[in-house]
């Protein structure tokens, strides 16, 4: 009997063990406060969009400077949180940091309703239109808001998935 215990035990821990591990980094991934993953730095995409404001803008346009690059969507109550906190970071007006918002246009209803979006909320920093999906793709975006802290020398330094707050940021930029 004691044997079969064992037996039963073992085989509890061996199913239950996976789950259990997944439901806790399922939690962490998905709690309103975002996760930064820092890795080995690569070299971040470049890219051209149109803005809301329709003007043209490139990453290379901001070498030399820290780059906060969030994805986000208009319907994506998390990302409408991100952008407050974008906000409120970018009122802090940090010398040799931009903030660029790229929009994930291609799962928007239009690109109107993006810029009214845009107006309404009245962020007061880069707003790009990723209308094609393109640089969401080459950014192996797995959903919004992910925000990637892009340093000096154009390398990716961190990546956020979820809402990242305005102490976060200054702390991750900090770290660079």
């Amino acid at each position: 009997m004691e044997k079969l215990e064992g037996g039963l035990n073992e085989m509890i821990v061996k199913r239950v063990g996976p789950m259990l591990i997944c439901m806790i980094l399922f939690s962490h991934f998905f709690t309103t406060s975002g996760f930064a993953e820092t890795h080995n730095r690569y070299r971040a995409s470049e890219f051209t969009l149109l803005t809301s404001s329709d003007q043209k803008v490139k990453l290379s346009d901001y070498k030399g400077e820290v780059v906060v690059l969030s994805f986000w969507t208009t319907w994506c109550g998390y990302c409408q949180e991100e952008l407050t906190e974008l906000s409120d970071f970018n009122e802090q007006d940090i010398e040799g940091v931009e903030i660029v918002a790229v929009n994930v246009t291609s799962s928007e209803s239009s690109v109107e309703e993006v810029r009214q979006f845009s107006q309404q909320a009245k962020l007061t920093f880069t707003v790009g239109l990723d209308i094609d999906g393109k640089v969401a793709k080459d950014y192996r975006l797995m959903g919004v808001p992910t925000t990637f802290i892009i340093d000096e020398n154009g390398m990716v330094a961190h990546k956020v998935m979820g809402p990242i707050t305005s102490e976060q940021l200054t702390k991750l930029i900090e770290d660079i």
